[in-house]
């Protein structure tokens, strides 16, 4: 039953490859014979090659690791992870093929990234967690997310707090020690917060596109993308940081793992790619760059999911090397973290991709972040009172 699965789960997904392949040789065929090899075309027809290149690659770590479900508590976020390569490429070709409704696809590519980075979080603690439970009991478990907190907790209690960068140097440096662990926690919500910005500004974005207020591109005062694009650089700037503030600190823990390939991985499609999109714009607004092409369409969308397609060709290949099903970080002394299944990790595909689909640890960070909120303003608010009620 077990072979079974497996052999369904690598037909399904060689299928879809092969399928999404056979469509796009053929529809990159009829475009180049019936329009004359036109510029849209060209960069079309580029792009659909990319993406014929990239999806077979990414779709097949992709069911390795669902198939070789070695341990689960990393495997989960790396296939998350993974997932961000086709969705980007595909994201971007249906972006470059319906003008009309780039806007859309644009905003719903983006926000994965927040999710792909609070991910690469989770899978760093993970990891420090599973050695630190095994090197103390001798053994491995599936550990829940309360567990993995109170054992990275504890990892950071013995260590010294640590001096912060640029920008945020002034300030003072964030505590270790307690069970609260202010370390941890500013960390945790501060790539939580990315997650709920980017929801919550896609959202308003697309209220914005409806509405015709939202001009995507438009560097202008009046255009709400300039305010959108302000609040999420800042955002995502300080998640970052604190993914920059977890690797510093656990960066012994983190060597068996070899993290640098994966972080480097992991930030240069998520980052260059939201810089190379305000690039490309102060290009148009500069006039070094026309803002339309000779159809008529946005030239700046087409530049960027053309790039897309192309880097995400690069990023399949660059998960495939840092991120492998039969990585020796899986392994301890040669066991797997897998007890929440049987010694044969029989497991139907159906829990697969529950496990990978559904997000309970974010909607618990999520809770854990506005019940902070909630904390402080209600403090503040009594605070305000207090100072009022002296006044007078």
């Amino acid at each position: 039953e077990y072979m079974g699965s497996k052999k369904k789960m690598g037909k399904l997904f060689i299928g879809i490859a092969c399928a999404i392949s056979l469509i796009g040789v053929a529809s990159l065929v009829g475009a180049l014979v019936h329009n004359k090899y036109s510029g849209d075309d060209i960069r079309w027809s580029i792009s659909l090659f990319f993406v014929i290149l990239t999806l077979p690659i990414s779709f097949w770590d992709i069911k390795q690791h669902l198939t070789f479900l070695h341990t689960e508590n990393l495997q989960i976020p790396i296939v998350r992870i993974m997932w961000m390569v086709p969705i980007y490429s595909l994201d971007s070709f249906f972006a470059f093929q319906w003008h009309k409704y780039s806007v859309f696809f644009t905003i719903s590519r983006e926000m994965y990234e927040a999710y792909v980075i609070y991910n690469f979080v989770l899978f760093l603690i993970r990891f420090v967690a599973i050695r630190e439970q095994f090197t103390s009991q001798h053994e491995l478990k599936r550990l829940t997310n309360d567990e993995v907190q109170t054992i990275v907790k504890s990892v950071l209690n013995k260590k010294l707090p640590l001096k912060h960068q640029f920008p945020f140097c002034w300030t003072r440096p964030w505590s270790t020690s307690g069970t609260t662990c202010e370390y941890y926690n500013k960390c945790r919500r501060g790539v939580t917060q990315y997650v709920l910005c980017r929801i919550i500004l896609s959202i308003v974005a697309y209220l914005g596109q409806i509405l015709d207020v939202y001009e995507e591109g438009s560097l202008s005062p009046k255009s709400l993308y300039l305010y959108i694009a302000i609040i999420l650089n800042f955002s995502q700037c300080y998640a970052f940081y604190c993914l920059v503030m977890v690797y510093r600190i656990l960066n012994e823990e983190l060597k068996p793992m070899n993290p640098l390939p994966k972080f480097l991985c992991v930030k240069s499609v998520v980052f260059l790619s939201w810089w190379q999109g305000l690039f490309i714009e102060a290009l148009i607004e500069l006039n070094i760059i026309p803002k339309k092409d000779n159809e008529g369409h946005d030239l700046s969308n087409e530049l960027q999911c053309l790039l897309i397609c192309f880097e995400m060709f690069i990023a399949a290949i660059a998960h495939h090397h840092v991120f492998p099903c039969n990585a020796s970080y899986l392994f301890i002394n040669g066991q797997r973290n897998n007890s929440v299944f049987n010694d044969e990790n029989k497991i139907s595909i159906g829990k697969r991709f529950k496990k990978m689909v559904f997000v309970e640890d974010v909607v618990d960070d999520a809770r854990d972040v506005t019940t902070d909120l909630k904390t402080k303003l209600v403090a503040k608010s009594s605070s305000l009172s207090v100072t009022n009620n002296n006044n007078n």
